[in-house]
């Protein structure tokens, strides 16, 4: 039941290049993505259940509902955003035997489905943390690549900014030598130049954490 439930989430594996950082076992974080909807909670099926393919109102012979999975969840379709269903994740996260979560995040914008996503991951922190998990997040660069005249920079300033404040600040995210652990989904938009007070260690994708300066790498 676990494993069916956790193939839906993909696995980091840190490449540090900092020396001596390891600890004597490596931590077990998980990726998760904020982003499902049901019309039940939501009022929609949302973008990432149907992938204007799929129509989960619709039902299948064995009574599964048609939706944008290669395993589906045995709690059947659920929203990010439905405190039942992130109380549930947190708990097998927990027997599981996992030691955190590392939430995907587009930031604090209006764009899109963004606005949505930093509200489910705000309330699925709490839900971590009364199980006793850490976590950290993941900043999808691309998130701003549509704005225009340095409002993309100024986007993700605001961003890091709050990610800062409201985030690395918090006794439960994850930190490697009393740093923050920022990990970033490229950086495939914006050069990495922000200068933060508390000097995260800033780990991007694996083919291009050197070429822009940052700590290390993920895969």
């Amino acid at each position: 039941m676990l494993m069916r439930f956790l193939v839906l989430l993909s696995s980091f594996v840190f490449l540090s290049r900092i020396a001596g950082s390891f600890a004597a076992e490596p931590r077990l974080l998980v990726h998760y993505m904020p982003w499902y909807a049901t019309k039940d909670v939501s009022g929609s099926w949302g973008w990432h259940w149907t992938m204007n393919h799929f129509e989960p109102e619709q039902k299948k012979w064995d009574d599964q509902r048609e939706i944008a999975t290669h395993d589906y969840p045995l709690i059947g379709p659920y929203d990010s955003g439905d405190d039942h269903a992130l109380e549930c994740q947190a708990l097998l996260m927990k027997i599981a035997g996992l030691d955190g979560v590392i939430i995907d995040w587009y930031g604090t914008s209006d764009l899109n489905d963004h606005a949505m996503n930093h509200r489910n991951t705000q309330k699925f922190i709490p839900w971590l943390k009364k199980a006793g998990l850490s976590f950290a997040v993941c900043y999808e660069d691309q998130a701003v690549k549509s704005l225009t005249n340095g409002e993309d920079v100024k986007q993700a300033a605001k961003d890091l900014q709050w990610a800062e404040e409201h985030f690395f600040a918090d006794p439960s995210y994850v930190k490697q030598d009393g740093r923050p652990v920022l990990l970033v989904f490229g950086p495939q938009h914006l050069k990495w130049k922000f200068d933060l007070r508390s000097k995260p260690l800033v780990f991007g994708l694996s083919h291009l954490a050197k070429e822009n300066g940052l700590d290390g790498a993920f895969a």
